[in-house]
Parts: structure tokens; sequence; C-alpha cells
């Protein structure tokens, strides 16, 4: 009897282990299944923060269609324009909830008539996208708005009269580079003069006119460490170009000449001010280089090589303005569309055809495409 009991007992021991296994397994898996769950569902959409980007994105598809109604009617030469817009719109439309994203279907029956009045929507709609990129907390964001704002200012160009602002006068300035050191607060040595403006009898080929900042402002916050390395970059790229406009004055005829000096001396005052920021963030700005190799462009054509080089700094520019922030940021939109200007005045081809100058293509793709709103097909 006794023997009977102990072999049912350890029967019953045997089967609570297993279900006592089986329920641990259980457990198991079913926590994995919810961490995996969670790894793969889709972060929630934060629909207030993608709100103005989709208010940006519908203006900018509404243009489109008013752009290409005009361009099929009374103002052929507007197609590009509209060209460039519908690009804009796919980039800028939101991959966020329906009651954010702007419609698919877009009316030009509202907003400009007319060629002139179509131009002045266009450049108040680019001062609009620069004024969102200067204050957008997502520096992704203020990338795309700030080349969005380049790309239809560009398109508008053989819209405007010849010597029509290049859009720098849109963004509203900072209060420029820090004159404060990093550590005390203080002027540092090398850098306590703003020197005065260089010409090309004057600046030193190595680039070393960037000595010190070019304006003053009161203690600004310190750049991150990515947005130092960008303004590095910039930094450099504006070397390179002042040694090249350097070069070239003896290479260009006397009109082209007096643009070329103009232009080393606002590039070289870019350049005083990247060091600043440098400095400000506790860091040494970058050792100039001794000298550069001329590209091949630049010795078949001046000219055109000085608007490849001017699109480079451009670029560097633009990659400042996603990783900075607050005045930093608007001092890089400001270098990004000066030199962007610099380089069409070079070579009137540069860009062509970008919707989104310096913004890689894949970077730019929206899963929605372009709006399908033609003047035949829009609701009305």
């Amino acid at each position: 009897m006794v023997m009977k009991n102990a072999g049912k007992t350890g029967r019953t021991g045997t089967v609570l282990r297993r279900l006592g296994a089986s329920a641990v397994v259980l457990a198991t898996v079913l926590g994995l299944s919810a961490a995996v769950s969670q790894v793969l569902s889709p972060a929630p959409v934060d629909a207030a923060a993608q709100a103005p980007q989709a208010v940006l994105a519908t203006s900018t598809g509404e243009l489109a269609a008013q752009a290409r109604a005009l361009a099929s009617t009374t103002a052929p030469k507007a197609a590009p324009l509209a060209t460039t817009l519908e690009h804009q719109f796919a980039a800028l439309t939101p991959p966020a909830p329906s009651s954010v994203r702007p419609s698919q279907h877009l009316s030009p029956s509202t907003g400009p008539t007319t060629l002139p009045q179509l131009v002045t929507a266009v450049r108040t709609s680019a001062s609009d996208l620069l004024d969102q990129a200067r204050r957008d907390p997502d520096g992704g964001l203020a990338r795309l708005y700030t080349a969005a704002a380049q790309g239809r200012l560009d398109a508008l160009g053989p819209l405007l009269p010849s010597g029509a602002p290049s859009g720098t006068d849109l963004v509203k300035p900072g209060a420029g580079a820090p004159s404060a050191s990093c550590s005390s607060g203080a002027s540092s040595p090398d850098a306590d003069a703003t020197p005065a403006p260089t010409t090309a009898a004057t600046a030193s080929v190595s680039g070393t006119a960037d000595a010190g900042p070019a304006s003053s402002a009161s203690a600004a916050p310190t750049p991150s460490p990515r947005a130092v390395d960008a303004t590095q970059a910039v930094l450099r790229a504006g070397r390179h170009l002042a040694y090249l406009y350097q070069v070239a004055e003896v290479r260009l005829d006397h009109e082209a000449r007096a643009d070329a000096d103009r232009f080393e001396t606002a590039v070289r005052s870019s350049g005083s001010d990247a060091a600043a920021w440098v400095r400000a963030a506790c860091a040494q700005p970058a050792v100039p280089e001794a000298g550069y190799e001329l590209p091949v462009t630049f010795l078949k054509a001046p000219a055109t090589g000085l608007g490849a080089v001017e699109e480079e700094m451009a670029n560097a520019a633009l990659d400042l303005v996603a990783v900075s922030e607050g005045d930093l940021r608007a001092w890089a939109m400001e270098q990004y569309l000066a030199a962007g200007s610099r380089a069409r005045h070079w070579d009137p081809t540069a860009g062509a055809g970008s919707a989104l100058p310096g913004v890689p293509e894949a970077a730019s793709a929206s899963p929605y495409g372009p709006p399908s709103a033609t003047p035949s097909s829009s609701s009305r």
C-alpha cells in the first residue's frame, strides 16, 4: 500500500514539474512576442508636430495646381515652376494619418490667377518655408524646408526681371556669430577684433583671413559636436572657395573680376563667422591648407568652376542647417542661399532641374507621390 502511494506521489510530482516547465516556456514565449510586437509596431505619430509640415505641403500643392493651370493656358513659361512645386509637394507630404495628410486632389480654383500674382505668392511661400525651417525642432525638416525654398526661388528666376532679390533677404537674420570664447566669456586673443574687409590685393591665399568673428552677439547656446563638425566643413569649403576666387581674378574679364572680388570678400567674412562659431564650442578652427589643387572644370572655364565649388559650399551649409539650431541655423541658411545665388551667377545651369538643391533624391522621396491635380482633373 505504501509502495502504491509512493508511486502515485512520484507520478504527480512529475506531472506538476512538467506543467511548471510548460508555464515557464509559455510565459517566455508570450514575453518575447510582446517585446517583438513592441519593436515592430510603428512609433505613434505626433499629429501636432506634423501639422506645420502638412500646412506647408497643402499650400505647395495648391500653388503647383495654380502654376500648372497657368502653364496650360496663358503662361506656358510657368511649366518648369509647376513641375518644381509638384515635386516639392510630394517631398513635403508627411507620412501621417489622414487627419494631417494634405489632400492629393488639389484645386487651382482659388489663389493666383495671373503670372505676376503667382510669382508673388511663390516668393511669399518661400519666406514661409524659411521661417518654419529656422524654428522647427526637427533638423531634417529644417533642411528640407530650406532646400524647398531655394528650389522654388531658382524656378522663379526665369520669371523675374534681372537683378531681382536672390532670396537671402527672406531669411530673418540671427544674432550673428558669437564674439566670446567658450570658457571665460571674454574674446579670445586671436578673435577680439573684426578684420577689415579683405580685398584681393591683401587677402591671404591660404585662407587665414578667418581669424575672428565678423559680428558680435550676446552669449548663444554652445553648438553640439555634430554642429561643430559641420561648421568646420563650411569653413574648409569657404577657404577653398576664397583660394579659387583669388586665382580666378587673373583669368576673368574686367567685369567678372569685380564680381569675383566682391564674392571673395563675402566668402572670407563667412569664414570669420564660421571660425567664431567653432571657438564658441571650445574647439579650434581647422588648420588652413597651404594650397589647393585647381579643379579641371576651373582650369577649362573659371566661371563654371567657381559655380561648381559654390555649390559645394552651399551643400556644406545645408548639412549644417540639419544639425544646428537657433542663430547658428539661421546663419547656415543664409550661407546656403548666398552660395546658391553665387553659383547661379557663374553658371546659370547650376542646380537646374533640382526641386530640392543639395538634398539627396532618396531623402526627399514621399510615399504619396506628386499631386494628382491638373487643369483637367482638378475638382472645381
